[in-house]
């Protein structure tokens, strides 16, 4: 017997899921009360600023922003997926790095230690790229070589430091613009960024965080180290 269960969902952008699909999905046996099932950008909200008007961030291997500034005033940014979205997240990181590997082996770019970094993750030069575009879980695995780009930034590669600072350009104009789409300009609240790619620190975090606050001087800055699942567990409360 289970009182309440919380459940985060990808991709719901607003949409109310099919209860009794999901009840439908618990192991059999399971007896659960209440089922409250959110986007899980909503559980990243919750645990990053509560009950508090602002926005949040989510970096992990994709990008999602959430905006509130209070009543019924919301607005989502990004989380289209790797081929349309997904700015400045894990999967975009890793793989323009890897591009750019591509490109210093062709002699169109220059030489950096993000080959080194990338052969003894995904194996000999030679055979990389070739196993890669063919492999189903390929988005994960590129998106893991974000740990080596952070790596390589922080050893003062400077590909690597330029890949890291684009990263934070795009993220910023996606916090601002949710922000601003849900009528926050203006306004005094919190920002935040949550998820795993957040835990890369200053080199990507610092200078998405100033030019949030260049942008929008009112927003104020909140470190969170609460997961979405501390937020999916308010939601049993």
């Amino acid at each position: 017997d289970v009182e309440c269960l919380a459940v985060g969902l990808t991709g719901l952008h607003g949409r109310t899921p099919d209860a009794a699909g999901l009840r439908a999905c618990l192991p059999v046996g399971w007896r659960v009360d209440r089922l409250r099932a959110v986007d899980d950008s909503i559980a990243a909200y919750l645990c990053g600023l509560g009950s508090r008007p602002g926005v949040v961030v989510v970096v992990g291997t994709g990008v999602a922003a959430v905006a509130w500034a209070g009543a019924d005033r919301w607005a989502h940014g990004d989380g289209r997926g790797p081929v349309l979205g997904d700015r400045g997240g894990g999967f975009w990181i890793g793989l323009r790095a890897l591009r750019q590997v591509c490109g210093s082996l062709d002699g169109v770019d220059p030489a950096t230690d993000l080959l080194g970094l990338a052969e003894a993750r995904y194996g000999h030069r030679s055979e990389f790229s070739r196993l890669l575009a063919w492999d189903p879980s390929v988005v994960a695995r590129i998106a893991g070589f974000c740990v080596d780009v952070v790596a390589a930034a922080d050893a003062g590669d400077a590909v690597a430091r330029d890949l890291i600072g684009d990263a934070a350009q795009e993220l910023r104009r996606t916090t601002v613009a949710t922000a601003r789409r849900a009528g926050l300009d203006g306004a005094t609240a919190g920002f935040t960024m949550v998820g795993e790619v957040a835990r890369a620190g200053e080199i990507l975090v610092g200078p998405w965080r100033d030019g949030v606050v260049a942008d929008e001087p009112h927003l104020r800055w909140v470190d969170s180290d609460r997961t979405p699942l501390d937020g999916l567990a308010d939601l049993t409360m």
